[in-house]
This record gives C-alpha cells, sequence and structure tokens, in this order.
C-alpha cells in the first residue's frame, strides 16, 4: 500500500508540475503575441488594365507576346484600316474644300462691305449735297423777303412824296421838273420792287424743288441703305452657314482620324501581357477582350482579410511582415497602407439582409490594404500569390489628434 501511494504521489506531482509549466508557456505566448494579428488570407494585387477594342475589323498584326513586356502606349495590335485610311483621306479633302467656300464666302462678304460702304457714302453724300441746295435756295428767299420789306418801306415813303408833290404842284409850289422826278423815283422803285417779287417767286419755286429733291434724296438713300444692309446681312449669314460648315467637316475629320486612331491599340500602361484571347486574322468587335497587362512593377500591394475581431488595435502606418508562399522562408517588409471602412461582403453582388429572416451571426472581414517594400530583387512578385500578413499593432503610435479623428462617430 504504501508503495501505491508514493506513486499516486509522484503522478499528481507530476501533473502539478506539468500543469503549472503549460500556465506559464502559455502566459508568456500570450504575452509575445498581444500586439500580433496574422492572416493567411491575402493576395499579391498588382494594377490590371484590360486592353480592349475600340473598333469592329480584322487584326491585322499582333505586336506582343503571352507574358511578354511592354512599353507603355507601345502597339500592339494593329487592326485592318483600309476603310479608315479612305475616310481620312475623303473628310480631309471635304474640310479643304469647306475651308476654301468659307474663305473665298468671307473675302467676298469684305469686298461687298467695302462697296456697300461706299455706295452708301455717295448716297449719303447725294443727300448732304441736295440739303445744302435746299438750305441755299431757302437762304436767298429769307434775304430776298427781308429786301422786299425794306423797298416796300422806300416805295411808300416814294409814294408819299410824289402825292405830297403833286398836291403842291397844283398850289404851284413844286415846280413841273420836281413832280415828274418824284414820279419817275417812284415808278423806278416798284419796278425793282416787282422785279424783286417775281425773283422772290422764282425764288420760292426754287426752293420747293430744291425741298422735293432733299426728300426724295433722302427716301432713296434710306432705301437704299435698307436694302444694301439686306445684302450685308445676307452675306454675312453665308460665311455663317460656310463657317458652320467648316466645323462640320473639322468634326467629321476629327471623328475619321479618331475611329483611324482606333485601328491601334496601344498598351495604356507598361507591365507584361497575359490572358492573350485573339490571334492575327481573328475578326473583333467593340469592346471585346483582347489581353490584359498587368503592371507590378508600377503599384503593387497586398490585399489581406483580417477578422472584425483582429482589426481593433490596427492603425496605418505599422509594421507588416509578408510571407510569401511561392517564396518560403523569405520575410518582405511592409506597412498598413488603409483599412476598409466597410467588410468585404457589404460590396458583394448580394450583400447580406439580416432585417428579415432567420440570423445567423458571421464574423466578417475587412479589406486592409499593405504597402509593400520589395527591396528584394531576386524576388518577384506576382499578382494573385497567396501570402501570410503578420501585423505589429504596437509598432506604431497614433497621434492623439488622429485617434480622436478615428474615435469620433
Amino acid at each position: 500500500m504504501s508503495i501505491l501511494a508514493t506513486v499516486k504521489r509522484d503522478l499528481r506531482a507530476q501533473v502539478v508540475i506539468f500543469a503549472f509549466v503549460v500556465i506559464i508557456v502559455y502566459s508568456t505566448w500570450s504575452l509575445i503575441n498581444i500586439n500580433i494579428v496574422s492572416t493567411n488570407n491575402a493576395t499579391v494585387e498588382c494594377i490590371v488594365t484590360d486592353i480592349v477594342s475600340e473598333t469592329n475589323g480584322t487584326i491585322r498584326e499582333i505586336d506582343f507576346v503571352e507574358n511578354g513586356y511592354v512599353d507603355r502606349e507601345q502597339v500592339i495590335v494593329q487592326i485592318e484600316n483600309d476603310y479608315q485610311v479612305s475616310e481620312v483621306s475623303r473628310q480631309k479633302a471635304e474640310l479643304e474644300l469647306a475651308v476654301s467656300r468659307y474663305n473665298q464666302g468671307s473675302n467676298n462678304h469684305k469686298i461687298l462691305i467695302l462697296e456697300i460702304t461706299s455706295e452708301i457714302e455717295n448716297k449719303r453724300a447725294e443727300v448732304d449735297v441736295a440739303r445744302l441746295r435746299l438750305q441755299s435756295s431757302s437762304q436767298l428767299v429769307s434775304e430776298s423777303q427781308k429786301s422786299l420789306m425794306s423797298m416796300e418801306i422806300n416805295l411808300e415813303y416814294f409814294l408819299e412824296t410824289y402825292n405830297r408833290n403833286q398836291k403842291l404842284h397844283e398850289k404851284r409850289i413844286v415846280s413841273t421838273d420836281n413832280l415828274a422826278q418824284s414820279k419817275r423815283n417812284y415808278k423806278s422803285f416798284l419796278s425793282d420792287r416787282d422785279a424783286l417779287l417775281e425773283n422772290i417767286k422764282s425764288l420760292k419755286s426754287q426752293a420747293s424743288i430744291n425741298d422735293i429733291a432733299y426728300q426724295n434724296s433722302q427716301r432713296n438713300y434710306e432705301l437704299i441703305k435698307a436694302t444694301l444692309e439686306d445684302r450685308i446681312s445676307a452675306s454675312k449669314f453665308s460665311v455663317t452657314l460656310y463657317r458652320n460648315a467648316v466645323e462640320v467637316a473639322r468634326s467629321e475629320y476629327r471623328l475619321a482620324m479618331l475611329d483611324l486612331s482606333r485601328t491601334k491599340i496601344e498598351a495604356r500602361r507598361a507591365g507584361m501581357v497575359t490572358n492573350k484571347t485573339v490571334a492575327s486574322g481573328n475578326y473583333v468587335e467593340i469592346g471585346q477582350p483582347i489581353a490584359s497587362i498587368v503592371s507590378c512593377q508600377d503599384s503593387i500591394w497586398i490585399q489581406a482579410n483580417f477578422k472584425e475581431t483582429q482589426i481593433e488595435n490596427m492603425r496605418d502606418g505599422q509594421e507588416v511582415d509578408i510571407r510569401i508562399d511561392t517564396y518560403p522562408g523569405v520575410t518582405f517588409k511592409g506597412y498598413v497602407d488603409s483599412i476598409s471602412n466597410g467588410s468585404g461582403s457589404l460590396f458583394s453582388v448580394l450583400p447580406p439582409e439580416n432585417a428579415t429572416g432567420n440570423f445567423t451571426k458571421v464574423v466578417k472581414r475587412f479589406p486592409v490594404r499593405i504597402h509593400v517594400i520589395n527591396d528584394k530583387s531576386l524576388y518577384v512578385l506576382r499578382a494573385g500569390m497567396s501570402a501570410y500578413i503578420t501585423v505589429y499593432t504596437d509598432s506604431y503610435d497614433v497621434p492623439e489628434q488622429e485617434f480622436a479623428k478615428m474615435e469620433a462617430p
């Protein structure tokens, strides 16, 4: 019995010691890894640009090889362009013809403006001459009427003198010669007055004629001016039509040039061409995929999907260890670039709807973008490679103001 009791005591002691060791090891491991989060749900991502046809036609030449490198703006596919070339030539000829018509119409319009301006000025000069003639004749009539008033006064004086001398002659106070002289003076002024009246009548008649001529020239000027302005407006409208025709022809020419340029498919960025789906001689349509360009040399990152329980202390700028399955034993460095504000399921084709039906809680994963510091030129990273990500959440101290922004509702 004593031996059995001793064995039991030793066994209990060993169990207690083992449990104590396990607790110490677990506590130590927890303390070491409390600021570390990891996931193997991560892949290498690069910029992928799809190459699609922008026109319909038969492929004449393909200037790239599968998984080969191409430069930016390098022509990689040439589509048959005989029709587009002929269309460009035709539209260019149409544009040149439209420009020629516009230039000719514009020059004719300028010449017409000069001619019409000169003609309007001539008609205006005729109106001015007629107005001056009317003013001159009116002034002569006015001056003659003033002379007539003065002559009427003198004539009245000579008439009174003659009548007085006639009475005095009857009383033999005035001689016959004086009476005859006063009569001659009166008759002379009367004749001059009658001549002046005839002259005034003639001047008024001429003034009336000049007034009619002035009115006619004024109406003729207004009529001709309106007619000539209508001609200018019509000519200007024709020039506008020519200009519009030039714009239409230029647009058609640009469209033809655009259609021609679309027969040459260029690489929009440098990278490796993959996913080739066509060959020379194939007929392609607008929007048909031809290949894809993977540009890992321009931009490369890791898309890591962490559980929502792992991102509590994760912040931008924290250090990251990256292990790629393709290169076991090699560790790349990086840092957290950004954390998505929505879970991956939120942006899926059929996002979860928890407001109806039975609810089953599932731990969500949030995409985290990891910037890769690829200082290992011997190891080529390719899009789609699987990765194991370790984030050190204590490696970056977030400023209080940034933390406040993150915690703000």
